[in-house]
């Protein structure tokens, strides 16, 4: 496929291109690359060319970006410094193995965490079967949680499709977290972040570090939903974290195999409103801590085989 007179860069009035690009692309895709001044940006098609996935870093005033089906990418350049990137969709991207093509210490200069996307607040990872981690080469360090990036304003996180990401930027004010046939160990990395303040004011949204001033908060205290599905290895957070998730009010647990009872320390949550738990087919039993839960009006169970033992509070309610 060859696009010619397209001259998209002079189309500075544009807000939002959709590009689906079906075939293979013979030319550079130059008359195909946008405006700076675009704001919405998708990307469909196994073979786009280079020069579509290159120019994104250089959209200054990009609001949303969102990737599709490209069959040869192994990486995306760097999106960290997009002063207005609000939303960021990768899916159906086979090759991949890390998100970045930057190394990470390209986000360290003179020892100080240079501004990590910090205006993002939803980023969604689909059916990324071979994505290991966001940098090469940090994805096997052990205790990183110290040191790694973390997204300022990002309230929504999907990781979907994803088996084997164990490391990532961390993410202490979501709101709502869906890990779907994904790896626990992202979450209890967030979970292990210490020195946490609030979340940046429109002040200070440029910096990845929130001023001194700022109430100190344990890391996810503002995560609301939680819902994780198909984890072949779940290994829960320790009972102590739990405290943090201080304002949870849905849990849902879906296929997790190993899941045998409620995970230890739940009862910590106290802001609990629905726990909805589907298809754990060892799950014995609900301990009676759910009786400290005094928000929850819904438990429900549905496929759960080997359950054996619901609190009588729950029974009868």
């Amino acid at each position: 496929m060859k696009m010619e007179g397209a001259n998209l860069k002079s189309k500075q009035h544009l807000q939002s291109i959709e590009l689906r690009i079906h075939g293979k692309m013979v030319d550079d895709c130059g008359d195909l690359v946008p405006h700076s001044n675009i704001k919405k940006f998708t990307l469909y098609g196994p073979y786009p060319g280079a020069a579509l996935l290159n120019c994104v870093p250089s959209l200054k005033n990009l609001v949303e970006f969102r990737l599709k089906g490209h069959k040869e990418c192994q990486s995306i350049a760097a999106l960290n410094h997009l002063p207005h990137l609000k939303s960021l969709k990768l899916t159906c991207l086979e090759a991949v193995e890390y998100i970045s093509s930057a190394e990470y210490d390209d986000n360290v200069v003179d020892g100080n965490l240079l501004p990590f996307f910090p205006s993002l607040q939803q980023l969604i990872l689909y059916d990324i079967p071979n994505l290991k981690g966001w940098w090469k080469g940090v994805e096997n360090t052990e205790n990183t949680s110290r040191s790694l990036p973390f997204f300022p304003c990002l309230s929504q996180l999907v990781i979907d499709g994803c088996p084997n990401l164990i490391c990532m930027p961390l993410f202490p004010y979501l709101q709502e977290l869906r890990l779907w046939g994904a790896r626990i160990k992202p979450f209890q990395q967030t979970l292990m972040m210490k020195n946490i303040v609030g979340p940046p004011t429109s002040s200070d949204k440029a910096s990845s570090s929130s001023s001194a001033s700022s109430a100190a908060l344990l890391p996810l205290s503002t995560l609301k939903i939680l819902d994780i599905e198909d984890c072949k290895e779940l290994e829960m957070p320790n009972a102590i974290f739990w405290r943090h998730l201080q304002s949870l009010s849905i849990l849902s647990l879906y296929k997790l195999p190993k899941l045998v009872a409620l995970p230890e320390g739940l009862q910590q949550v106290t802001s609990l409103q629905e726990i909805r738990i589907s298809k754990c087919e060892i799950l014995e039993a609900v301990l009676e801590c759910v009786k400290s839960l005094k928000s929850l009006g819904r438990l429900e169970f549905e496929d759960c085989p080997s359950l054996m033992y619901v609190p009588s509070y729950w029974k009868n309610a």
